[in-house]
């Protein structure tokens, strides 16, 4: 049996398999032309490849060239985004996440590197993302469990072929997040080199949590949960932090006292507290864990 024989044959397999996980819903994609056109390259490869070793001592070469086309066909339609009905590297994407079943805790884990993170105000779904053009949308996963949804975006290399060939442009990620107006928030933020904007006043966030070194963070919390937890790490980091005026303030961690300059907070053995803590219907506790680039904790609107 000839090498281009052997090729033959395995390209007829790789096509009944994806034509098999397709009808198994285990892929998908918009036609047939894009997966062509992504398989295009991959496949001049391999069969210039198979030609240099055909009719040598290495020989086997040229058969194993035809097993990894089938082997990367498939891993390219299962693993990337060219298979995703909503994919367009040139055009904005949305992402929307709104399941029937009830949810009454939203567990979100979000982690983008170098690139911007915008949450500016709430929706009526659990999740609403935007994508804007070349910016590929980010792996998500979400699982329902007991009432409480647990979702998890991250970053996904710029590229085809799983990272093989990868396309790289000036613009970083730019991430735009919405979440539930009613359905309590657990959120978890991991972006080193970002622009990190939380605009969480209008979100009933009961717990945050950012780390990011060599970012700019700024982040604004509501006082729709009556407690609130807040976390931050970030070497090297510039933090802005505010909170509602009605608010019971609670400050700690080894770096607070140059954070809380200019505010009446009141130290409790290296603990801080405003007036009025234990009393106020919504208290936010604050925990800060790095020694920041700078950081500026305060109230927004007029504290009466």
């Amino acid at each position: 049996m000839t090498p281009a024989r052997f090729r033959w044959g395995m390209l007829l397999i790789l096509i009944g398999t994806l034509i098999l996980l397709s009808n198994m819903d285990i892929v998908q994609w918009r036609s047939g032309p894009d997966l062509g056109w992504s398989l295009l390259p991959f496949f001049l490869i391999l069969v210039g490849i198979e030609k240099i070793f055909t009719r040598s001592k290495l020989q086997f070469i040229s058969y194993a060239t035809s097993i990894v086309l089938v082997a990367g066909g498939v891993l390219l339609a299962v693993d990337t985004d060219l298979t995703r009905a909503d994919y367009d590297f040139g055009e904005t994407r949305e992402v929307v996440f709104d399941p029937e079943e009830p949810v009454t805790l939203l567990q979100a884990e979000i982690r983008i590197d170098d690139g911007n993170l915008t949450v500016s105000h709430p929706c009526e779904e659990l999740l609403v993302g935007e994508f804007p053009e070349f910016t590929p949308s980010p792996r998500f996963k979400e699982v329902i469990k007991d009432s409480i949804a647990s979702v998890t975006l991250s970053s996904r290399s710029r590229g085809f072929y799983g990272g093989i060939v990868r396309i790289e442009t000036d613009e970083p990620d730019d991430w735009n997040l919405s979440f539930s107006r009613t359905v309590p928030l657990d959120l978890t933020c991991y972006g080193d080199d970002s622009h990190i904007y939380l605009n969480l006043d209008s979100i009933p966030c009961r717990t945050l949590k950012v780390v990011a070194d060599d970012a700019r963070i700024t982040v604004r919390v509501g006082s729709l949960e009556p407690n609130v937890d807040i976390s931050v790490e970030g070497e090297d980091s510039k933090l802005y932090l505010y909170v509602p005026p009605e608010s019971g303030l609670r400050v700690d961690g080894p770096y607070v006292e140059d954070c809380i300059r200019g505010l009446e907070l009141t130290d409790q053995d290296g603990v801080f507290f405003s007036p009025g803590f234990d009393s106020a219907a919504c208290k936010i506790n604050v925990t800060l864990e790095s020694d920041f680039r700078s950081c500026n904790l305060g109230y927004y609107g007029d504290k009466p």
